[in-house]
């Protein structure tokens, strides 16, 4: 499945429990919600969106790998 597929089909739907649409990346505040997904039924975090659904995008040297490190550092446990 494309990426793009998986975008638009988060896009299609509304913010929840299991949805989120972040304008910027802020380790605490992303680290909390991935926090509260895992305690729950899981999800997904759009970054780089804002709630209107509008794609804005995110600085370049944001990289995905980075993210992750950062995340597994700052939520304890493990």
């Amino acid at each position: 499945m494309d990426n793009q597929f998986i975008i638009n089909n988060l896009l299609s739907q509304n913010e929840g429990e299991r949805l989120e649409f972040k304008l910027h990346y802020n380790e605490d505040v992303i680290a909390r919600q991935v926090v509260a997904m895992l305690n729950a039924k899981g999800g997904d975090i759009l970054i780089g969106v804002n709630e209107a659904k509008e794609i804005q995008g995110v600085f370049p040297h944001l990289d995905i790998e980075g993210i992750r490190l950062n995340l597994m550092t700052a939520i304890k446990p493990t």
